[in-house]
């Protein structure tokens, strides 16, 4: 059973880190598009950007994936209490923490004009309550909703012990969540049936199923990985409601992160110093916090990927590399505070 545990162990922080590494790229792309002033982007710099954004967008469904497989599977028992105590008052927590050096950052524009009491209940109190302290802050808001509805989920996937409602009731998810939507958004045609779930119930379902079900063949996953992510290009090129094609409902979405969640699955047994992965494992987490800090403060300096003219495919990587460095340092350095390392861990 220790054996097991630890080749578990393996796959999943591989998995989790890698998506980690993935929402790094994003930021780096999206803070540099959306949220940078004064940057004139040439077609070809803006294009290459949304590739790589769209290319990375498995990973949040592979964090909601890893929920589900941990905290879903038969050993694994989960309460309310449980729930409460441990999972949705740490996010909480984390929420209101780093929501306020988040809030405070914005504060800093604002408390001038209106006053710091106004600024900090705006900033701070507002954006806490209604998650807009920070545009990444959503996904702890998806996990405390997806905590409190965990039990309910544990007790179907616990009653179902050979996948055969599980897997139909993923199939219909994926039918009337994600297909129908998507075809109602290019034809126009209004489809009524629908089924009021989101993403955030399905991935977890997803997770939890492949984990304790051998579907695909490594080959697949690498063919699916590959298919998708030249649709993804395609649409980024297209450019014609690409939105529909790469959000988190989007069906080539879902099957892209069920084949990369596999692809590691199958990679398990891959060796390495499991304590050293670990520990870097536990990094991920507060790395996701804050990261935004460094692409945000790296970019209000005006030095930027494209600063670099035509080497800025090179310099994107570059500077995804050195904001995952400073993200996992920093989060390195707040796990030495015990208080802290209990939240983030």
């Amino acid at each position: 059973m220790a054996a097991e545990k630890r080749e578990i162990q393996t796959w999943i922080s591989w998995l989790r880190i890698v998506a980690t590494l993935a929402v790094v790229m994003i930021h780096t792309c999206t803070i540099l598009l959306y949220c940078t002033d004064d940057v004139d982007f040439t077609a070809g710099e803006s294009l290459y950007l949304n590739i790589l954004c769209s290319l990375c967008t498995f990973a949040v469904p592979v964090f909601l994936m890893i929920t589900g497989a941990l905290l879903l599977r038969p050993e694994k028992e989960i309460t309310y209490g449980m729930c409460f105590k441990k999972y949705i008052a740490r996010i909480a927590a984390c929420l209101f923490l780093f929501g306020v050096v988040y809030g405070g950052i914005k504060m800093h524009a604002t408390y001038a004009e209106v006053g710091i009491v106004k600024s900090f209940a705006d900033n701070v109190l507002y954006g806490f309550i209604s998650g807009e302290i920070s545009a990444h802050f959503w996904y702890l808001y998806a996990l405390i909703g997806i905590y409190m509805i965990l039990p309910i989920l544990k007790a179907f996937v616990d009653s179902d012990k050979d996948g055969k409602n599980i897997l139909p009731a993923l199939l219909l998810l994926l039918t009337f969540a994600f297909v129908m939507p998507l075809i109602e958004g290019f034809t126009g045609a209004k489809i009524a049936f629908y089924i009021p779930v989101t993403y955030t119930v399905f991935y977890p379902l997803l997770g939890y199923y492949l984990s304790q079900h051998k579907l695909f063949a490594i080959k697949v996953d690498i063919v699916a990985i590959i298919a998708v992510g030249v649709i993804f290009a395609a649409a980024d090129i297209v450019g014609t409601d690409n939105g529909r094609i790469i959000s988190y409902s989007s069906p080539f979405t879902a099957v892209m992160a069920a084949a990369v969640f596999d692809l590691f699955r199958h990679l398990k047994r891959g060796g390495g110093d499991v304590a050293l992965l670990w520990r870097v494992d536990r990094l991920c987490f507060g790395a996701y916090l804050v990261h935004p800090l460094f692409v945000g403060f790296m970019y209000y300096t005006g030095l930027t990927p494209v600063s670099f003219g035509g080497l800025y495919p090179v310099a994107t990587i570059g500077f995804w590399l050195v904001f995952c460095l400073f993200a996992f340092a920093c989060s390195w350095v707040m796990n030495q505070i015990p208080i802290l390392r209990r939240l983030l861990q």
